[in-house]
């Protein structure tokens, strides 16, 4: 149960991150595509390259896709088949309470700070994304059912 809080404490806390491969690295798939995704959006307001803000993006838009696969496998090999469609639409759930609670937090410290504030909050959230993630103990996904193999419904 302490595992299925951490899903939701993930996808609260990277909602604003998963904005901007398999089920054995889902986990570290998660924690490097946070960083990758964070550090292209935060070269953003220092680089005035036009080359360097497109590959920034390229990266940060590359590993925004690892997010969808490696939450299925997780959430899969945490709850099982039966409890799949509930759990992955509590995690979307958590993950638009996590966009308004960035949204208003950017916009409350973009009003006193200036723009550069949503940076940071990003930062932050990511920083507290990988804190969930590694409240999940990789025993505790069963790598099997992660990868659709189960014996029952």
């Amino acid at each position: 149960m302490r595992h299925t809080h951490s899903l939701d404490t993930l996808n609260f806390f990277l909602a604003d991150v998963r904005q901007g491969l398999g089920p054995y690295l889902a986990i570290y798939l998660i924690v490097v595509a946070a960083l990758a995704v964070t550090s292209a959006s935060l070269l953003l307001p220092f680089q005035s390259s036009f080359l360097l803000l497109v590959g920034s993006q390229i990266v940060a838009g590359t590993a925004e896709s690892a997010f969808g696969p490696a939450f299925a496998a997780i959430t899969l090999g945490l709850v099982g088949p039966l409890a799949f469609t509930h759990r992955i639409g509590r995690n979307e759930s958590f993950n638009y309470a996590g966009n308004a609670v960035a949204a208003a937090l950017e916009g409350i410290f973009a009003s006193r700070e200036g723009p550069i504030a949503v940076f940071y909050i990003l930062a932050g959230m990511a920083f507290l994304s990988i804190v969930s993630v590694a409240t999940i103990r990789a025993d505790a996904i069963d790598h099997n059912r992660a990868r659709g193999l189960h014996d029952g419904p």
